[in-house]
């Protein structure tokens, strides 16, 4: 993976990278002293409890978890960037503990505060996204020229 596309996959998924808790809140009605405009009227929070039409699930721990599957429960996608790329407006993604070690760029956005798409941990989950891989035969290391371009390692 060369620096630039470890750089893409990382900005993907920068939003989305620590998942300890559900992505949104309940909505609160109360409004704090803190939560008034410099005018003194009371920011309106566009917080809302969220509901889905459609929720996926992945565990790439899961000996049953297969991104060609149909992404519920109990055959759970192995990749959060399957889901991504299903997701649609309303809907949501629970994803199990694990490290995911991929480059995760959603296809579409959310559409309104009532049609979010939800990226959420399962209940007492630890996710971890890195943009990283494993390496497995070994490095070698080249010199690097110094002196600007078209210099001669030395």
């Amino acid at each position: 993976m060369n620096r630039r596309h470890f750089l893409e996959c990382l900005g993907g998924v920068g939003a989305v990278a620590s998942f300890r808790r559900n992505v949104f809140g309940q909505a609160s009605t109360a409004v704090a002293p803190g939560d008034r405009l410099p005018d003194g009227t009371a920011y309106a929070a566009w917080e809302q409890p969220l509901t889905f039409s459609k929720t996926y699930y992945v565990d790439n721990g899961d000996a049953k978890a297969d991104d060609n599957g149909p992404g519920t429960k109990a055959r759970p996608f192995r990749t959060i960037n399957r889901a991504a790329q299903l997701l649609q407006p309303g809907e949501r993604v629970v994803i199990a503990s694990g490290v995911y070690r991929e480059c995760v760029r959603p296809a579409r956005g959310g559409t309104s505060p009532a049609q979010m798409i939800s990226y959420e941990a399962a209940p007492g989950a630890k996710v971890v996204i890195k943009g990283s891989e494993v390496l497995k035969d070994g490095w070698v290391e080249h010199a690097i020229p110094t002196g600007g371009p078209g210099a001669r390692p030395g």
